[in-house]
């Protein structure tokens, strides 16, 4: 979960240094930074997608942080699964039920 953190991050810093090298894709001047803010992230990925901007750089490296504990829950789940161990099979499913309704709750407000 380290790694994916730092790559996550790594991602993140890129895309800011990108928006402060190119003027043009500035974060604050073309109201990227509200639609960052509002939750829109996926929404931001497949619009600017297109033209490949700083702004879809920095929602790809926020959509992986949030994706690092769902992929931890789920893969904990496989592997508890795998072993035949009930109560952390079904405390990790649990969790990853919770991520999944908290992530799709969040999102519609």
């Amino acid at each position: 979960m380290r790694y994916g953190v730092i790559c996550s991050i790594s991602v993140v810093m890129i895309g800011l240094a990108w928006s402060f090298i190119d003027l043009n894709q500035s974060l604050f001047t073309n109201g990227v930074f509200e639609t960052l803010t509002r939750g829109d992230l996926l929404q931001t990925i497949s619009q600017k997608n297109t033209d490949f901007s700083a702004a879809s750089v920095i929602a790809l490296g926020t959509v992986m942080l949030i994706a690092l504990p769902v992929i931890s829950a789920t893969s904990l789940f496989v592997v508890y699964s795998i072993k035949k161990d009930r109560i952390y099979s079904l405390i990790s499913f649990s969790v990853l039920i919770i991520l999944i309704l908290a992530l799709l709750l969040g999102s519609s407000l």
